[in-house]
């Protein structure tokens, strides 16, 4: 887990860091940390943050599907419109490793605002950028991450 987070301090631009800093390891809430940044709670769900952090040619797969999403648009296109139905702002993420490799383990409230357990994201970073993105979405992979099913992540 703490080489997913150096990873990440390392990809991300500034005001992200601040937001991962501020989100992880105060568990400030969205509200908190865009109020405290002068900003707003969407404005954290930057696709083009993504976009920056992506490679031209990035991939994300979700084994065992046979989905191979190509190309960083299409990556993005996928994010702004699938998980949560485009409302990224109901995910939680809490960075962990997946052998060796930066992970995301991916956590969506139910209707009482207690998350569940989504699925574990496996990034492939290389100094351009991230290369591929892996999502496993079974929540049964939580357990081997040591990594609760339930939390009541969300402020």
């Amino acid at each position: 887990m703490r080489l997913a987070f150096v990873a990440a301090l390392q990809l991300l631009p500034a005001s992200q860091r601040a937001v991962l800093i501020l989100r992880e390891v105060l568990c400030w809430s969205s509200a908190e940390v865009a109020e405290f940044l002068d900003s707003s709670v969407p404005a954290h769900l930057d696709l083009d943050a993504l976009a920056a952090l992506l490679r031209e040619d990035a991939i994300l797969r979700m084994p065992p599907e046979p989905v191979e999403i190509v190309g960083r648009d299409a990556v993005c296109r996928f994010f702004a419109t699938t998980p949560a139905e485009g409302r990224l702002d109901r995910i939680r993420l809490v960075a962990t490793a997946a052998n060796g490799q930066p992970a995301l383990a991916a956590y969506l409230p139910d209707a009482t605002d207690t998350c569940q357990g989504y699925g574990i994201m496996v990034l492939t970073t290389t100094p351009a950028g991230i290369a591929e993105i892996t999502g496993f979405p079974d929540q049964a992979l939580f357990a081997w991450f040591g990594l609760p099913k339930e939390s009541a992540l969300l402020r």
